[in-house]
């Protein structure tokens, strides 16, 4: 099944050849981690210099502007939403070939998306480990999503200067990573545990998981660093993260979490497809 599921996106989803890149992982991984750490290294040493902070009371701004961030990653993004649309609108009209569908998607939309986020099919006393570890990622997802736009776009406006770790937006943070990690982890383990009855695990479907925990464990490396450990040192584990978001993003319309996407589509076209014409 997980095979199933890598070879199905790489046909899916667009641009097929770096679809087809993200699907040989288990090969590939090295450039996939490595290229984003080269690339942005020459970005943000052609734009800033990449010079360590001297100052006592510093913070990552200081050796990469927020700017240079900004603009990167919300480029990232916005190129992310035009894959996934391009591959929806692809798939979705795939989908109506044999089928006649009628009536609108967008009704279906909001109650397919509340059963997929709640993960109430992974309720059942076997699958406990899996359920909460799907939620928990699920719910650490989307509270990182608001905390790091609250803390990028509204804090870097109002601050400047190091941020303490019992401020509101650095508490909230921090809070978000922990059901990511939690759950990560579990899913991680359940992989192992019970390989015979969910599937033996595929570097495919472990790819994703994996980068959900190299980006929390180094975020959190990367604050106690700066506190704690040499300038180079902090300064080296934080590009190593901001190379680890760069992967995580870049890679999830082609990774296991596009089957999000597609087992959405799939779900609605079943409810609006009438029985194919005799």
């Amino acid at each position: 099944m997980h095979a199933l599921r890598a070879y199905s996106t790489e046909q899916l989803a667009w641009p097929g050849w770096l679809a087809r890149f993200v699907g040989r992982v288990r090969t590939t991984w090295p450039w996939l981690l490595g290229l984003p750490v080269i690339l942005l290294l020459m970005l943000f040493f052609g734009v800033a210099g990449l010079e360590l902070p001297t100052q006592a009371q510093w913070v990552y701004a200081d050796f990469i502007p927020r700017w240079i961030i900004q603009l990167i990653y919300f480029g990232l993004t916005a190129l992310v939403f035009v894959a996934v649309g391009v591959s929806g609108v692809g798939y979705w009209r795939r989908l109506d070939e044999p089928r006649v569908r009628s009536g609108s998607l967008w009704p279906h939309l909001a109650p397919l998306f509340t059963d997929m986020l709640l993960h109430r099919r992974f309720r059942s006393p076997h699958r406990d480990r899996r359920y909460w570890g799907h939620l928990l990622l699920v719910i650490g997802f989307f509270a990182a999503l608001v905390s790091a736009g609250l803390a990028v776009d509204l804090y870097a406006l109002l601050y400047d200067g190091p941020i303490s770790l019992t401020h509101p937006f650095k508490i909230m943070v921090n809070l978000s990573a922990l059901p990511l990690l939690v759950g990560g982890v579990l899913l991680w383990r359940e992989r192992f545990a019970r390989a015979r009855a969910v599937g033996y695990a595929t570097a495919y479907d472990l790819f994703f998981i994996g980068m959900i925990l190299v980006t929390i464990i180094s975020g959190i490396a990367s604050e106690i660093g700066r506190l704690a450990l040499p300038v180079p040192v902090a300064c080296g584990i934080y590009l190593f993260h901001l190379a680890a978001v760069f992967t995580l993003i870049g890679t999830s319309p082609f990774s296991k979490f596009s089957h999000v996407i597609y087992h959405t589509l799939a779900l609605a076209h079943c409810r609006m497809a009438s029985p194919p014409a005799r």
